[in-house]
């Protein structure tokens, strides 16, 4: 019997070993090698898995080496959705309504002046003022009141002539 543990012993203490090293191998090569351990400028790109690093991993400055000129602008985008409709606006100042013409007429005998008047209704205000003889071109004179017209002439034909008045009148604002 003696002899069969002891032809067995060396088997045995190497087994015995292998396993020992085996359990405790790993992590004594992790406390063995640390970046303290590592000699600064000895890591190559050889050295390092692609795609393992990220920009958190870098300085500033190595990141700012990176970073080239811009390239080109892309092409137009296609245009967005409308945006929603603004708020109303202030009401604007009242404006001028109810247009209408007034006019009126006299007969001015020849060699005479003549006067002819045009009012607008209630409410209205003159805007404008048009004077004229139906026939010649003698000389009128239009005076314009906030809401009555004059119009005045003499008539030099040798016949009686028609002055005429026409004013615009509106309501504004």
């Amino acid at each position: 019997m003696f002899t069969a543990l002891s032809r067995s012993a060396p088997a045995l203490a190497i087994a015995a070993g292998a396993l020992l090293l085996s359990a405790t191998g790993g992590a004594v090569a992790a406390t063995v090698i640390t970046g303290a351990d590592i000699k600064d400028g000895t890591v190559t790109t050889r050295d390092i898995k692609n795609s393992t690093l990220k920009t958190a991993d870098l300085s500033a400055a190595a990141i700012a080496a990176l970073e080239g000129d811009p390239g080109p602008a892309g092409p137009q985008g296609d245009p967005g959705q409308a945006g929603p409709p603004g708020p109303v606006g202030p009401a604007g100042a009242p404006g001028i309504s109810g247009w209408e013409l007034v006019s009126n007429s006299t007969s001015v005998p020849s060699g005479a002046d003549g006067t002819v008047y045009a009012t607008c209704p209630t409410g209205k205000k003159t805007l404008g003022i048009a004077g004229y003889f139906v026939t010649g071109t003698e000389g009128i004179q239009s005076n314009l009141a906030t809401a009555t017209g004059a119009v005045y002439g003499h008539n030099s034909k040798a016949t009686a002539n028609t002055l005429v008045i026409e004013i615009i009148c509106a309501t504004v604002g």
